[in-house]
């Protein structure tokens, strides 16, 4: 009886487990929910999960009939689907019994902690993307155009870089985004106004490009379809936060320079 008591504690430790990861890796709240429930039925247990976008709550019965109730609040939120793949890939080999549950809570445990590609990759590819961005909004193609490049790709690294850095790695979405505004419009006004040449527009846009919400966008939208309204709301109101966080910053650095008297 105590074997079955620990099973079903492990168990639901292991379904919130893997719907954290889901959530705090872009996953929708909807496959949060149906794949913490998918592990325990295939456990033997009844459960009922409720998935929020800052946390996950989770309803066991254990052998006895009782009922056993856990509930994660989630800090930090980001994009890497990665993870995503990887939970459900898990809880479907624990489903076709070809890993026990140890070693699913196991693997979980390992794919939480782990990270997919380092802080200097991710700079990297957030520069480069920005870059390929200004090209790509460029009315003409000249050598201005590479300028522009290495312009948006210099500010949005450097941004991307506060953004990584300790102090704002577990601050609010929000502080994160407008901070990161600001220093790449600042970057992009220093190299535009002391080297007298390049589009400022291309650069800005394709700068702020790596910033956009699109992926918390795109979830809002299908957690509303789904019916998960309080979810769908949550994201559309947190992707707004994160665009009026673009928005302010830029603005912010824009009209201090132009009140300076400044030319745009």
């Amino acid at each position: 009886m105590n074997n079955c008591v620990e099973n079903t504690d492990l168990l639901l430790d292991t379904a919130q487990l893997a719907a954290l990861i889901v959530l705090e890796s872009g996953g929708e709240t909807s496959r949060a929910e149906e794949i913490a429930t998918i592990i325990c039925k295939s456990g033997g247990r009844d459960a009922e999960a409720i998935v929020l976008p800052t946390g996950a709550f989770l309803t066991v019965k254990n052998c006895e009939g009782k009922k056993i109730s856990a509930a994660a609040r989630i800090k930090v939120r980001g994009v890497n689907l990665y993870k995503v793949e990887r939970a459900n890939a898990y809880s479907r080999d624990f489903s076709a019994g070809k890993i026990t549950l140890e070693k699913l809570y196991e693997n979980l445990l390992k794919l939480r902690s782990s990270m997919l590609y380092s802080q200097s990759a991710v700079i990297l590819a957030s520069g480069l993307s920005a870059a390929l961005f200004a090209l790509l909004f460029e009315p003409t193609l000249g050598w201005e155009c590479l300028f522009d490049m290495l312009v948006a790709f210099g500010a949005t690294a450097l941004a991307q870089w506060v953004g990584l850095s300790s102090r704002l790695k577990n601050a609010y979405q929000f502080t994160v985004t407008f901070v990161s505004s600001v220093i790449l419009a600042l970057a992009t006004l220093a190299s535009v106004h002391f080297s007298g040449i390049g589009n400022f527009d291309c650069i800005i846009i394709g700068s702020i490009m790596p910033l956009l919400p699109g992926l918390s966008f795109t979830n809002a939208i299908r957690d509303t379809v789904m019916g998960d309204l309080i979810s769908g709301t949550v994201r559309v109101v947190e992707t707004l936060l994160i665009a009026v966080g673009i928005a302010s910053g830029v603005g912010v650095v824009l009209i201090a320079y132009m009140n300076m008297g400044g030319v745009i």
